[in-house]
């Protein structure tokens, strides 16, 4: 189960990766086009706004993080393990298909609100962006 937990983490993050690969790479192309079109903003500026979204965005992971349950991945093991020892091979099985369809459910998830905080993290920078150069 652990190889499994490993396994399962090592996919999101490819999965995740891959979503910022494609996600910067169309970003990057609109914001060609914007700049082509449009008067670029100043280098020092683009820095702050980017420095803010990560600070903000560190910050909101370590908060949270800091709210959840501390026991750790292996006592969990552990402590299903000593389930599946007390099981029939059928019983195992049944377990073990419902954790990957909770684990596949919870990948897709993620995935969507991924998606959706990075789309709406990449609105609110287009947005202050516009309102920078407006002011300048």
């Amino acid at each position: 189960m652990k190889g499994y937990l490993q396994s399962m983490k090592s996919n999101i993050r490819e999965i995740i990766r891959y979503i910022d690969d494609t996600t910067l790479e169309k970003s990057n192309d609109k914001k060609k086009d914007k700049q082509e079109s449009a008067s670029a903003i100043s280098e020092e500026v683009q820095e702050f706004v980017d420095l803010t979204i990560i600070e903000r965005m560190g910050k909101a992971y370590s908060e949270w993080k800091l709210k959840q349950d501390k026991e750790s991945v292996s006592e969990i093991a552990k402590k299903y393990q000593k389930l599946l020892e007390t099981l029939s091979q059928e019983q195992e099985g049944v377990i073990t298909e419902y954790c990957n369809a909770i684990f596949s459910s919870g990948a897709e998830t993620e995935e969507f609100f991924y998606r959706l905080g990075l789309k709406d993290g990449l609105n609110l920078k287009n947005t202050v962006k516009s309102i920078l150069e407006m002011i300048s």
